[in-house]
């Protein structure tokens, strides 16, 4: 959809990115104000007017709402654009990776270092899906028009968006708490998920309560906090108590016998 400065399109929920509705990509609850937004309530003839929004909108969701084609030579109602292209027109390619049901992210971000990191190549292939949004939670399979409902099967509070599957959900919480992580690190609690993912897995090196160098642990944490929430869901099996010990074990094993394997003698 081609927006303009006059669209009376929800601003959190029309259709209007190339991502789907804002309102998927933002956790928590909006003011009663905030709600009724509209799109040219925000965006002015000066560009977007982010003081319109009552709360700090993650860089990575100002980038994509920044990269939306806005006509600012004309005014008018909203029109139908291609939501494969930046500019809006059809072309081949986004058409392809749409029938193929690939992700279309028309701003371009390296995930090259994805395939660097120090773990299992399963899990690489895991972090990497992640980071384009592409794991079968609630909120990707709405956008996919798989499901129609998106709240969180385990605790009915919120969408179940990749961050909140791996992070976010109370039943996780604990989990990243026995790991070492602290109610007030709000590095962690509150980045947006492919800087949550890149801080974690490449840049934070050091440990907590002795537990092994946490760019080794956290990927795997995550790996094993996904297959465990699948398991409660699909399995119907109880949360496992001891999954932050069964981590740390795994980590253990993973310096001694891949990381750092011994010469046989």
């Amino acid at each position: 959809m081609m927006i303009s400065r006059d669209s009376n399109v929800s601003f959190w929920r029309g259709n209007w990115l190339s991502k789907g509705p804002l309102r998927n990509l933002i956790q928590g609850h909006l003011t009663q104000g905030a709600t009724h937004l509209e799109v040219k309530d925000v965006l002015t003839d000066m560009g977007w007017d982010w003081s319109k929004i009552p709360f700090e909108l993650p860089l990575d969701v100002k980038s994509l709402i920044q990269a939306i084609p806005t006509p600012f030579t004309s005014r008018g109602r909203e029109r139908i654009s291609w939501i494969g292209n930046p500019r809006g027109t059809f072309d081949l390619r986004s058409a392809y990776s749409i029938a193929m049901g690939m992700e279309i992210d028309i701003i371009v971000r390296d995930f090259g270092w994805i395939w660097k990191l120090n773990t299992l190549p399963r899990i690489k292939t895991f972090l990497w899906m992640c980071a384009h949004g592409s794991i079968g939670v609630k909120a990707c399979l709405v956008r996919r028009r798989v499901v129609e409902e998106e709240s969180c099967p385990i605790c009915q509070r919120a969408l179940e968006t990749i961050l909140h599957a791996l992070r976010d959900c109370h039943k996780v919480k604990e989990v990243w708490r026995q790991l070492g992580i602290l109610r007030t690190d709000r590095g962690f609690w509150t980045s947006n998920l492919q800087d949550w993912i890149k801080i974690n897995s490449k840049d934070r090196e050091n440990c907590f309560q002795g537990n092994p160098p946490w760019n080794i642990l956290f990927p795997i944490a995550v790996w094993n906090v996904w297959k465990s929430r699948n398991m409660l869901i699909f399995k119907r099996k109880s949360q496992n108590l001891n999954l932050s010990y069964e981590i740390v074990n795994q980590v253990v094993e993973f310096l001694c016998y891949v990381a750092s394997p011994r010469n046989p003698t």
